[in-house]
C-alpha cells in the first residue's frame, strides 16, 4: 500500500493548486481524478465559454457603433466556431503533457473515483491508498429535473459541445448560465426563451442592474416567462414542447435545463466517517477542516455563502496547503471577491452588495453613470456603476453594468484590499486617458461634473 502524505480527491482548481504548493515543499502528493485531468473548468466550462463567447461580444460592442459609420454585418457560424474551439483546446485532449510532468514534480495522478474507507485511506477502484491529509474537491454536477421527458434535457456541457446551434433553444432556469448563454445563443441565429419560476432572476446580483440586463436581452427578442415551472418536454413532429404549469406549450428544438448545480458529495463514503454533507455541499470550519481533523474540504463541494468560482477555489487549495506546511494557522479570510456574469454586456460585483447596504447606515451608496463618457466607453451610454462606500469614506464594494465591468472589478477588489477613498485614486494613482477606469473614478472622486 502506498503512502502518501496527502491526497485530494478531484483536480480540478479546488486541488491542483495546493498539490504543486505542497510538492514543492517536499510533500508527497495524489490527486485522484475518474474524469478528465483539471475538471469541469479547464475541460467543460469557463474555457469553452469564453472561446465561444467571444465573438459574440465583438459583435455586441460592434452594434455599439451602429448609425455611426461603420459599415457591414458580423455573423457568427456555429460549426466553423466550435471547430475553434475544438482546436484550441482539444490539442492535448487527454493533458498528456501534465500527466509526464506531475509525477517529475512529486504528484501522482490515480485515475479512478475515490472513496474515503476511513481517516487515512482512500480506494480507488480495487487499489487503497494511505495519507496523513485528505482533502476533498469533487466539484459540483448539473442539477436535472424530475419530469416526464428529463430524457431530453441537456446541459451546459452538452450545450457547450453542441456542433449546430438548434434553431430554437429554450433555457430553463433564469441564472447565471442562462443569461451567459442565451445572447450567445441568439447571435448565433437561435430564436431563445428563458423559463424561470418566479419574477426574480439573478438572485446573487444587484436586482436594478439585473432588470436593465434583462430589458436588454428582451429588446434582442430574448423571451422570458416567469413566474412558470417547466413540468414536461414531450416529442413532436418538428421538435420538441415545452410544457408549463401556467398553461405554456413552447416549442423548441433543444431544451437546457439551467436549474442549477448540486455538490458530488454521495459516493466519497461521508457519512460513515460522520462528515455531514447534502447537496448544497459538505460541511467545514473556518480552518476548511470537515468534523474529522485531517479531511479538509475545498472549492465547490463546499457548503458555503461565499461565491463558488475557479479562482475562489484555487484560493482555498492553497490556503489549505499553507495550513498543512505549516505556513499558517490562521482561520481562513477571503479577500474581496470579483465576480462576473459573462453576459453581453458583462454584469460584476465585488465587495459589500449594494442590495446589503442600501438600508444600512454603516454605508453610501452612490450611483455613477460613467457610460455617459461615450469616448470612453465605446459608445456605451447605458454603462453604469454602484460603488459603497463606509463611513471613512473607503470604497468597500461596487456593482458594475457594462461591456468593462470585467476590469473594472480587478480594480476595485484591489482599491478594496487597500482601503481605499475615491480622493486616494487622484492622489496614489495616474490612469491610462481616455479609458472607462478612468472616467468611472474621476466621476466618483467629483473630478468631473455628474
Amino acid at each position: 500500500m502506498k503512502k502518501y502524505d496527502v491526497i485530494f480527491i478531484g483536480s480540478g482548481h479546488a486541488t491542483w493548486h495546493g498539490a504543486v504548493k505542497l510538492a514543492k515543499a517536499g510533500k508527497s502528493v495524489a490527486l485522484v481524478e475518474g474524469d478528465k485531468i483539471f475538471g469541469t473548468c479547464t475541460n467543460y466550462g469557463c474555457n469553452a465559454k469564453i472561446l465561444l463567447d467571444g465573438p459574440a461580444d465583438v459583435i455586441h460592442q460592434a452594434n455599439a457603433y451602429q448609425n455611426t459609420g461603420l459599415t457591414g454585418e458580423l455573423k457568427i457560424d456555429w460549426p466553423s466556431l466550435m471547430q475553434y474551439k475544438h482546436k484550441i483546446l482539444d490539442s492535448d485532449p487527454d493533458h498528456k503533457a501534465i500527466r509526464e510532468a506531475f509525477p517529475k514534480m512529486g504528484i501522482d495522478i490515480l485515475n479512478g473515483w475515490g472513496q474515503i474507507s476511513d481517516p487515512h485511506h482512500v480506494k480507488v477502484g480495487d487499489d487503497e491508498f494511505e495519507a496523513d491529509y485528505i482533502v476533498i474537491g469533487a466539484g459540483l454536477r448539473p442539477a436535472k429535473l424530475d419530469i416526464p421527458g428529463k430524457e431530453f434535457l441537456h446541459d451546459s456541457r452538452d450545450f457547450l459541445d453542441i456542433p449546430e446551434m438548434p434553431k430554437r433553444i429554450t433555457f430553463i432556469g433564469a441564472g447565471v448560465i442562462s443569461y451567459e448563454f442565451a445572447d450567445l445563443a441568439r447571435a448565433a441565429g437561435a430564436e431563445v426563451t428563458i423559463v424561470h419560476r418566479s419574477d426574480k432572476p439573478l438572485k446573487a446580483f444587484y436586482s436594478k442592474y439585473v432588470q436593465k440586463l434583462t430589458k436588454q436581452l428582451k429588446s434582442h427578442r430574448i423571451n422570458f416567462e416567469f413566474n412558470q415551472n417547466v413540468e414536461s418536454v414531450t416529442k413532436a413532429e418538428d421538435g420538441l414542447v415545452v410544457k408549463t404549469d401556467a398553461g405554456k406549450e413552447i416549442s423548441t428544438d433543444y431544451v437546457l435545463d439551467a436549474t442549477g448545480r448540486i455538490a458530488n458529495y454521495e459516493q466519497l463514503g461521508l457519512a460513515e466517517l460522520g462528515i455531514k454533507a447534502d447537496s448544497a455541499g459538505i460541511e467545514v470550519d473556518d480552518h476548511l477542516r470537515t468534523s474529522v481533523e485531517n479531511i479538509f474540504a475545498s472549492g465547490d463541494v463546499i457548503k458555503k455563502s461565499i461565491p463558488k468560482l475557479t479562482p475562489t477555489a484555487a484560493y482555498e487549495s492553497n490556503y489549505i496547503a499553507k495550513q498543512i506546511i505549516g505556513e499558517s494557522s490562521e482561520a481562513i479570510n477571503y479577500p474581496p471577491i470579483a465576480e462576473v456574469l459573462f453576459s453581453l454586456p458583462r454584469l460584476s460585483q465585488v465587495g459589500v452588495k449594494v442590495e446589503d447596504a442600501k438600508d444600512d447606515d454603516r454605508y453610501q451608496v452612490k450611483t455613477i453613470p460613467y457610460g455617459m463618457l461615450v469616448f470612453e466607453t465605446k459608445n456605451e451610454p447605458r454603462a453604469e456603476a454602484t460603488v459603497v462606500l463606509n463611513q471613512a469614506n473607503e470604497i468597500v464594494g461596487a456593482t458594475i453594468l457594462g461591456n468593462q465591468a470585467v476590469q473594472l472589478a480587478n480594480l476595485l477588489a484591489v482599491m478594496i484590499s487597500k482601503h481605499m477613498k475615491p480622493e486616494d485614486v487622484d492622489e496614489e494613482m495616474i490612469m491610462a486617458f481616455p479609458d472607462e477606469s478612468f472616467g468611472l473614478f474621476q466621476l466618483l472622486s467629483g473630478g468631473l461634473p455628474g
